[in-house]
């Protein structure tokens, strides 16, 4: 009970808990494996910091590799055995300071449940079911669900259900070479999680269920916007990760404005949003990928009363114009070659012209 490390030369605590209690079964000895009857560690806390040398504060605890290989013995070594039983990690908490990036995070109300954790030959392959909850950032995340992380298969079904993520809070984490920044922004999850490795050795890693950004602001260098919307939802049929396959049921934009302008050189505001060098880095990276071939699908596409404001400033007389509501429908596209899909766009502008068009595509 009460147990404190504190940091070096500190009163600050690296890592602390309440209470630890461990109920060990006496089969232990019989069985020749750890046999615990419940585990459960109460508020824990853990505090990290990176540094600025880019170091973490427990880097002088981790062992050091000396360069000498170890030498293996003949033969496979027995595995240590284990059944855990009633995992509980009540109350924890993390802090986290990134002082290369000047930011901080903090996780909160942390707790970790499980009912087992074996790699007993009898329990490999029972589904264990885990269960996460933590608020992270002032932001409550929820995952659960079963897997057998000791079966061969490794076989895994998560649900994940996180609301209300202000994407704000990770931006420093994006390249410097940006030239725009998100003022405000805030990331839906609801997404069912699997994973599978089949029994050739290749792995399945797919995604289901449906994901949104809200409140979206998008500014340029000098604070002026480039994109604001309320809303953007992603309905999921399936993606399939690893082979690089997204199928998709609808993609809803609601009500997005697109500030768009041409200065006096000629150059459109939106040439300038990522560096030359960044770009043709990630063409670099892009051309380097190897695997399956993307393909996207996408049974239909909604763009919902779109505005478009555009600017001409290469003239002496600047011509602005305004263009509301702009509406774009899409059906069955898809990446795949020779797949056709149908479109439909109407438009209008402040002065009463309207455009609508319909039609296919390939």
């Amino acid at each position: 009970n009460g147990f404190q490390v504190n940091e070096r030369d500190t009163e600050k605590p690296f890592v602390a808990f309440d209470a630890l209690r461990v109920n060990l079964q006496a089969m232990s000895l019989v069985k020749r494996a750890l046999m615990v009857k419940s585990f459960s560690l109460v508020n824990p806390y853990v505090g990290i910091v990176f540094t600025e040398d880019g170091d973490f504060n427990f880097s002088d605890l981790l062992v050091k590799e000396t360069g000498e290989a170890e030498k293996k013995e003949d033969g496979r070594k027995r595995p240590f055995l284990f059944s855990i039983n009633n995992i509980e990690l009540l109350g924890g908490g993390i802090d986290f300071s990134d002082r290369v990036k000047n930011v901080s995070h903090s996780v909160t109300g942390l707790h970790i449940g499980l009912p087992f954790l074996s790699n007993l030959a009898y329990a490999v392959q029972i589904f264990t079911q885990p269960a996460f909850e933590a608020t992270v950032n002032g932001t409550l995340l929820k995952m659960a669900g079963e897997s057998r992380p000791f079966d061969v298969s490794r076989q895994t079904e998560m649900a994940v259900h996180f609301t209300d993520i202000d994407i704000t809070r990770y931006l420093a984490y994006l390249p410097d070479s940006l030239n725009f920044s998100i003022a405000e922004g805030l990331l839906d999850l609801d997404l069912a999680l699997s994973f599978i490795r089949h029994e050739d050795g290749n792995p399945a890693l797919k995604i289901s269920g449906r994901t949104g950004l809200r409140r979206v602001r998008v500014l340029d260098e000098t604070g002026q916007p480039l994109l604001v919307f309320p809303g953007l939802t992603v309905d999921i049929e399936r993606a399939h990760l690893l082979r690089r396959e997204f199928h998709v049921r609808k993609i809803s934009w609601e009500k997005p404005e697109f500030y768009l302008e041409r200065n006096k050189q000629g150059v459109l505001n939106l040439a300038g949003l990522v560096e030359q060098g960044e770009k043709e880095e990630k063409e670099k990276q892009d051309d380097a990928l190897v695997g399956p071939q993307l393909l996207f699908e996408a049974a239909e596409i909604a763009v919902d009363g779109a505005t478009l404001h555009f600017a001409d400033r290469t003239n002496e007389t600047d011509f602005v114009i305004t263009v509301q509501p702009m509406d774009v429908a899409i059906k069955n596209f898809s990446t795949e070659p020779g797949k056709s899909a149908e479109y439909s766009l109407s438009l209008a502008t402040e002065s009463d012209e309207a455009v609508k068009m319909d039609g296919s595509f390939v």
